[in-house]
């Protein structure tokens, strides 16, 4: 949090949270619970006050109860920003393989497809 933001109140105790490797995990519960917060932790937005935290790199994905996209192609939602030269296509190439879109570019008949004519 910013300098002048910080909570004075613990937001989540007793969390002990130890997935296996490849596990998939469902968080629920009842609303106000502490769901999207402990998620939020886990993505670091909160400081970390006492205990620890380990996550394997490159392997977490988080969906906000809101989806945001930008005004584009999904490609720029992939890429978020990034344009030109600096697109690293390998890195692209990745995000579709793992959200199960590759497929849906390879169709010449998909709404996907990365023809220019369907992008900005």
């Amino acid at each position: 949090p910013e300098e002048g933001n910080e909570m004075d109140f613990d937001i989540l105790t007793g969390v002990d949270l130890q997935p296996e490797d490849g596990e998939l995990i469902l968080v629920t519960g009842a609303t106000g619970g502490g769901k999207s917060t402990l998620l939020m932790a886990l993505l670091g937005e909160f400081r970390l006050t006492e205990g620890s935290m380990t996550l394997p790199e490159g392997t977490v994905a988080f969906q906000p109860q809101v989806p945001y996209l930008l005004d584009g192609s999904i490609r720029d939602n992939i890429l978020f920003g990034i344009t030109g030269e600096t697109v690293d296509e390998a890195y692209l190439q990745r995000a579709l393989e793992a959200s199960q879109l590759a497929a849906e570019f390879r169709n010449p008949k998909s709404t996907l497809s990365f023809k220019r004519e369907h992008t900005r």
